[in-house]
């Protein structure tokens, strides 16, 4: 495409530095050079439309390759002016965290956010620079000791497997257009940007004791020494000391519902617990306005013709389980 047509933000002056035709004014009027394509480009400053660079001369001018080229300088320049003004450069980045509470753990919990000064470790930077091991990163950050982080700048071109299997970590941004260069604008990296992508970050796991914050839950069917039954939800901790120092039947249910509530009563009378409930009775018949609340008295009794709730039979005189009105039986 003809770049005459290309607007831009950015330029190099002859000192070699960025600038932005935002920070130009009628004074800054002179030639500067374009990182795409090495021609001139000339500052439009007009009063009221948007301000860019124009080339001077029509020519061929590769997005990809200006975008790739101005991502790279924008970091360096940046990171050195850090360095020189002992300014901070800081990278944010997520760290798992694992309750490690009870025995069901450890269990997944929401990332911390850590952070810290990239310029304090990594003292070195150079550009396009052939790394030790045959691998020439587009920035290349090393530490003293020779800690080692690449930056590379993803324009259609990511970062290749030799790169990412060689267990160096590797920084990613991601480049579309040109607002995606304002990411290196601020003196931080985030990982939590989907411009950004990270390779062989592998922060050690935060084990911590969450039982507050502990939203996994157990449901469990039981039988009491009277013979009522209940489906109960609790915390999953809970639920370990419930079953240690209850003396009732209790047996695991996926979740509170009225077939498993039926089901499990049925498996504890067959197994020889102690169970009075209407759903065994033979005088027994499902209440059409059944909704698994006890307020609604899901059971009918043909024997007293009303409404029952199925734990009434702890008290009644007539109850009377029968195999045959089992549902578990008849299936």
């Amino acid at each position: 495409m003809g770049s005459s047509t290309v607007k831009y933000q950015y330029a190099l002056n002859e000192e070699d530095h960025i600038v932005n035709i935002n920070e130009l004014s009628e004074k800054d009027r002179r030639d500067y050079e374009c990182l795409g394509c090495g021609n001139v480009l000339r500052p439009v400053l007009p009063k009221i439309k948007q301000k860019h660079f124009r080339h001077k001369v029509k020519c061929d001018c590769s997005l990809e390759t200006y975008l790739h080229r101005m991502g790279k300088k924008l970091f360096f320049e940046k990171y050195n002016e850090c360095k020189k003004q002992g300014i901070p450069y800081i990278i944010e980045y997520e760290i798992p965290v694992v309750c490690n509470f009870c025995k069901h753990g450890p269990c997944k919990k929401e990332n911390d956010r850590a952070t810290y000064d990239l310029t304090k470790l990594f003292t070195s930077i150079s550009e396009e620079e052939r790394d030790d091991n045959d691998l020439i990163p587009d920035v290349l950050l090393q530490t003293e000791t020779g800690e080692k982080i690449y930056i590379e700048i993803a324009v259609t071109h990511k970062s290749s497997s030799k790169k990412i299997n060689s267990g160096i970590r590797v920084i990613e941004f991601i480049l579309t257009d040109e607002e995606d260069l304002n990411i290196f604008k601020k003196a931080k990296i985030s990982f939590i940007y989907d411009s950004i992508k990270t390779f062989n970050f592998n922060p050690d796991l935060i084990k911590k004791n969450l039982k507050n914050q502990c939203q996994k839950e157990i449901s469990y069917f039981t039988v009491t020494t009277n013979g009522k039954c209940k489906i109960n939800t609790v915390a999953i901790y809970e639920f370990d000391q419930i079953q240690n120092s209850s003396k009732n039947y209790i047996v695991k249910v996926p979740y509170p519902s009225s077939y498993f509530f039926i089901e499990e009563a049925e498996k504890a009378f067959l197994k020889g617990v102690k169970v009075k409930n209407c759903f065994l009775c033979r005088y027994h018949a499902i209440n059409k306005s059944f909704n698994f609340s006890e307020e609604t008295r899901p059971i009918f009794c043909k024997f007293y013709k009303s409404a029952k709730n199925s734990n009434m039979a702890a008290q009644c005189e007539i109850y009377r389980p029968d195999k045959k009105v089992f549902r578990s039986i008849k299936s």
